[in-house]
């Protein structure tokens, strides 16, 4: 049922030392503290301003709603219009 433990085994099993573990306590916390010293603080007022972004400024694509269908638009730095889903369809001779 229970096996006995012999003193043996009891004499070979490693002791902690518990004057390790304080220094290495300590050694973490000098770590922390030197972390702390060197971290930047920023102002308080900045911290609370919105980022002002117009978004129809900087994207370069969108999305509309034309005969109940969602067409993806996307441009270059033009304006001018790189591709569409679904493509728009033209007769032969309009295509320019």
């Amino acid at each position: 049922m229970i096996n006995n433990i012999s003193e043996g085994t009891i004499r070979t099993a490693v002791k902690i030392d518990p004057s390790g573990s304080i220094h290495e306590k300590q050694t973490m916390q000098q770590k922390a503290d030197e972390v702390r010293q060197r971290r930047p603080v920023e102002n308080a007022d900045t911290g609370s301003k919105p980022e002002s972004r117009d978004p129809q400024d900087s994207d370069s694509s969108k999305y509309l709603l034309e005969d109940n269908t969602l067409v993806f638009e996307k441009y270059d730095e033009k304006g001018d219009l790189i591709y569409r889903v679904p493509p728009n369809y033209k007769p032969v001779d309009e295509r320019a």
